[in-house]
């Protein structure tokens, strides 16, 4: 692929990061992004895919899991686990310490 400035498909990322929204009455989202190589201190988003719908758990991950492997399984992932905070446990076991949960609240976030 050529790099083209104005195409954010085309960017090469430096530190992948794949934002995570769990759609439980729609599609789950992620939204693939970083820090871009060629702009330092720029962060960018180069990706949003919609994934399946009706994945739960395991099921979820391993679709997840399809989006880290076209960054080399390397990506930090921000899961947003407001409406499934069991969802933890699965993406824990399939990504360990690369992965943050957030629980987004009326007033507050909390980071888990």
């Amino acid at each position: 692929m050529v790099f083209h400035p104005d195409d954010p498909s085309t960017w090469p990322i430096k530190y992948p990061i794949i934002a995570h929204d769990v759609g439980r009455k729609d599609s789950s989202t992620a939204v693939v992004g970083g820090m871009i190589a060629y702009r330092p201190g720029v962060l960018g988003v180069q990706k949003i895919l919609e994934l399946p719908q009706n994945c739960y758990g395991s099921e979820l991950v391993n679709q997840l899991a399809k989006v880290d492997r076209l960054y080399n399984g390397d990506a930090t992932i921000v899961a947003d686990l407001t409406n499934d905070p069991t969802y933890a446990e699965p993406l824990f076991d399939m990504f360990g310490p690369r992965v943050i949960g957030l629980h987004i609240g009326r007033l507050a976030m909390a980071v888990h």
